[in-house]
């Protein structure tokens, strides 16, 4: 009888009985929310092959960005019931519309740098990155916010792996998560290494980065960092709206020159 079954028992009979009606959509609300971990990550894989074999239009709604990334054709991103983007995965995982966006997407959530644009580039108190803003769609003076995902920070002695490369920082890490095949390491700008009083003002000094499991590492050690500029995005302060996506791949059409004869 249905109070026999467990939560996640009725959710994988109700995707059953929708199926079996053969409609020409289905509707799910987070439809593995009551699923282990192991069992949900089944689910996915089985609800992925039913996609493909029915070929039935699939309107998913989730919190899981692991599902989202995973099973979708388009992730619509809404905030406050406000559409934020519409977009395959990879191109709201690589080009998003806005700081939200950036900031869901993504595990762990993207560096957000506050910074200001000057002559020589991108300013701010800890980072700072060389380039021209006349070939960007950028202005002197533009408050920004600069983001980078942990896995487009590198450690220095990789420096000569990365064809864009930004100036060093200097830091000190703070926290490792070893996560298998990764290790997530929190690192603090050298300079305010010892804001751990206050948590606010930890967070904004702190700067997430993503390296191999065999990495030698340590906590409380101090380590140079970079950026590959090819995968920095800028966003304007105010509105959050996406500015640049890859400060290297803003390039100006070349200029031709015809010779004409007289």
């Amino acid at each position: 009888m249905p109070s026999e079954l467990s939560g996640g028992q009725r959710q994988r009979v109700a995707i059953g009985r929708a199926i079996v009606r053969k409609p020409e959509a289905f509707l799910m609300d987070e439809p593995l929310a009551n699923l282990d971990a192991k069992l949900r990550v089944h689910m996915r894989t089985e609800l992925q092959r039913l996609h493909k074999e029915l070929k039935t239009t699939t309107i998913y709604v989730t919190h899981d960005q692991a599902e989202a990334m995973t099973m979708s054709d388009r992730i619509a991103v809404i905030k406050d019931g406000e559409l934020q983007q519409i977009a395959p995965p990879l191109t709201s995982y690589n080009e998003p519309a806005n700081l939200f966006v950036a900031g869901f997407i993504g595990s762990p959530s993207m560096n957000f740098i506050n910074g200001e644009i000057t002559a020589h580039g991108f300013e701010s108190e800890f980072v700072s990155i060389e380039f021209d803003p006349a070939d960007l769609d950028v202005s002197l003076g533009d408050s920004v916010v600069l983001g980078v995902r942990p896995e487009n920070v590198y450690l220095a002695d990789d420096i000569d792996e990365v064809t864009h490369p930004t100036k060093l920082i200097d830091t000190v890490t703070d926290v490792l998560e070893p996560m298998g095949d990764e290790v997530i390491v929190y690192l603090l700008h050298k300079n305010h290494e010892t804001a751990a009083a206050d948590e606010k003002q930890r967070q904004s000094n702190q700067l997430l980065m993503s390296v191999d499991p065999d990495s030698q590492i340590a906590e409380e050690e101090p380590v140079n960092v970079f950026f590959d500029q090819t995968n920095v995005h800028l966003f304007d302060q105010e509105s959050g709206e996406a500015v640049i996506h890859g400060l290297e791949t803003q390039t100006t059409e070349p200029k031709v020159t015809v010779d004409a004869e007289d």
